[in-house]
């Protein structure tokens, strides 16, 4: 979820470059007195702003989603754990939390 929040800022800050190119080719067209270039470059900034406000509002979207889901994911370890102390107060037994799965391999000492 996270590379696609990045991949999605990315093509924003990309769209931002585009605004700002277009802008500099409107200040050429003036300066120039080229009508075409104006044209160009004011369409060019404006597909700029366009694709920026767009993608940096899908990177809104999905960084509330992650949110979302790692609040559940939080409230889910808190329920846990609740029931693990309450088990353990009932049975005076202690109770361990199930390992994680991780990325990581066996960490054992190479010989």
């Amino acid at each position: 979820m996270a590379f696609r929040i990045e991949t999605v800022e990315n093509v924003a800050a990309a769209g931002n470059k585009v605004s700002m190119a277009g802008a500099g080719m409107t200040g050429l067209g003036w300066f120039t007195s080229n009508e075409f270039f104006g044209i160009v470059g004011a369409m060019v900034a404006i597909g700029g702003l366009l694709i920026t406000w767009y993608y940096k509002r899908e990177a809104s979207k999905l960084r509330r989603a992650d949110d979302a889901r790692r609040q559940k994911e939080h409230e889910l370890r808190l329920s846990e754990r609740q029931m693990r102390i309450d088990l353990m107060r009932s049975t005076g037994r202690p109770i361990y939390a199930p390992e994680r799965d991780t990325d990581l391999g066996v960490l054992e000492v190479d010989e």
